[in-house]
Formats: C-alpha cells, sequence, structure tokens
C-alpha cells in the first residue's frame, strides 16, 4: 500500500515517468463516437492522406485525457482533492501506432488561504516511442495538506 503523502510532503522538483501505451485504431474511433468528433482526418484514412498529417490523427484532447489516465498509473500516494484545469500545447500530432509516455514534475506549489488545502503546479509531457513531444502543458491540482497534529506545520 502507498503512504498517503499530502501537498507538505511533496517537493518542487519531483519527477515521475508513466508506463507506456500503444495507440490503437479502436482508440481513435471510441473517442470519435464518445465526443461526437467525426472530423475526417481522425476517421477517414483517404482523406486524412490529403491533409498536412498525410493520414489519421488522433484527437488532440484524447492525448490530454490519456495523460490524465496515465499519471493514475504513477502511485505517489499524492492525496489529491481534484483537478483544477490543464493548460496544454499540441506540439505533433499522435498517430495510430505511437507508443505514448507521460512525464510529470512538479514545477511549484502554492498554499491556499483555506489550512487544508493546499495547489500544485505540475509540468506535464507526452512523448511518443522516438521520444518526440507530442503535448506538454501545466496540471493545477487541489491536494489535502497534512491535518494538525500528524507531524505537519498545518
Amino acid at each position: 500500500m502507498v503512504e498517503v503523502r499530502y501537498w507538505d510532503d511533496v517537493e518542487v522538483g519531483e519527477s515521475h515517468t508513466t508506463p507506456s501505451r500503444t495507440i490503437a485504431e479502436t482508440d481513435l474511433v471510441m473517442f470519435a463516437s464518445l465526443t461526437g468528433d467525426f472530423m475526417k482526418f481522425h476517421i477517414d484514412e483517404e482523406s486524412a492522406k490529403e491533409t498536412i498529417y498525410g493520414g489519421r490523427i488522433a484527437h488532440g484532447l484524447m492525448g490530454l485525457a490519456y495523460m490524465q489516465g496515465m499519471k493514475t498509473w504513477v502511485h505517489t500516494g499524492i492525496a489529491s482533492m481534484g483537478s483544477l484545469g490543464w493548460t496544454i500545447d499540441f506540439r505533433n500530432p499522435i498517430r495510430i501506432g505511437d507508443t505514448i509516455t507521460a512525464t510529470f514534475t512538479v514545477a511549484s506549489k502554492r498554499a491556499t488561504r483555506k489550512p487544508d488545502r493546499g495547489i500544485l503546479f505540475v509540468d506535464c509531457k507526452l512523448f511518443n516511442q522516438e521520444g518526440v513531444l507530442l503535448q506538454e502543458g501545466e496540471h493545477r491540482r487541489m491536494v489535502r495538506r497534512r491535518p494538525v497534529g500528524e507531524g505537519g506545520d498545518a
């Protein structure tokens, strides 16, 4: 069992890399069905060949959704209270057959007016099997602080 880690325990510079996963055609079809985004460069190979991408690409938001899910594969024990938001840039397309890996690095942290919580600012990067940067950005996470009486300053 992973020990609970509070905002007070997390160090700036701490970094975690996820296990990888391979993007299948099924991923694109399921994401298109889930979101209703049936742009031809996602679902129609012949039309996609005529685009600047030269073939089908994954939805940018699919990469972000996968980063969120893959983050849970790295058992850091951080006592998350929820997501405050993401800022993400799509640098290169994600393609069927890409094997993706994400890294998460705590860039900074800030206490809040509420003594039971703090905010982590986490730099996020998504890479393919060749080390090409696909997406990068920041995830802002609300995290529980150490309860008073449990060895912390909170």
